[in-house]
């Protein structure tokens, strides 16, 4: 759905998002971070764009981090 500006209602959400809280600073060329449990965009730059799959240990550690907090029921939200 657009707005009368021709800007898509999923971005105008996201910039009222960003407007709260910032995306995070980061230098990677493209990347993005996506909400689980509605499986919607929060945060990201150029996240359409094809890329090459980053490196297996990477992603690797993140699913082995993510495994880890389910199994030990972490609050993902805190920090330590």
């Amino acid at each position: 759905m657009l707005s009368e500006q021709g800007i898509p209602a999923s971005e105008i959400k996201l910039a009222k998002i960003l407007m709260d809280k910032p995306a995070p600073h980061t230098t990677a060329q493209s990347w993005a971070i996506y909400d689980q449990k509605t499986n919607t965009l929060l945060f990201g730059k150029m996240e359409r764009e094809r890329r090459e799959c980053a490196s297996l240990t990477k992603i690797m550690t993140a699913y082995t981090v993510f495994k880890l907090i389910e199994r030990m029921k972490v609050d993902e939200t805190t920090l330590v």
